[in-house]
């Protein structure tokens, strides 16, 4: 396989680091709303059929909703050290061709 190159414009990447963020942020709010009604289901504060049923869903699923978190918090960490190095890059070649 020969070499490839992609171009990115920072402005793109830093579209998506935005997005990455953002729906990262928003998965982890709701994530935790969850967990605090689950906790409330829990701790009895919350019952009945429904509650019962919900609470069986969730722990039926909670190995995906980690792993989700998991995969979001990896994508954070790499756009955040390789936007962080890609914009350094661009940047010190535009200073060196200046």
């Amino acid at each position: 396989m020969g070499n490839s190159t992609i171009i990115v414009s920072s402005d793109e990447l830093s579209k998506l680091k935005n997005a990455i963020g953002t729906a990262g942020k928003d998965y982890k709010e709701k994530y935790a709303k969850l967990r605090a009604l689950m906790d409330e289901i829990t701790n009895g504060d919350i019952q009945g059929d429904l509650a019962t049923e919900l609470m069986t869903k969730f722990q039926a699923r909670i190995d995906d909703f980690d792993a989700i978190q998991k995969v979001i918090d990896d994508a954070e960490d790499y756009m955040g050290m390789k936007g962080s190095s890609f914009n350094t890059t661009v940047s010190n070649i535009a200073s060196g061709t200046k």
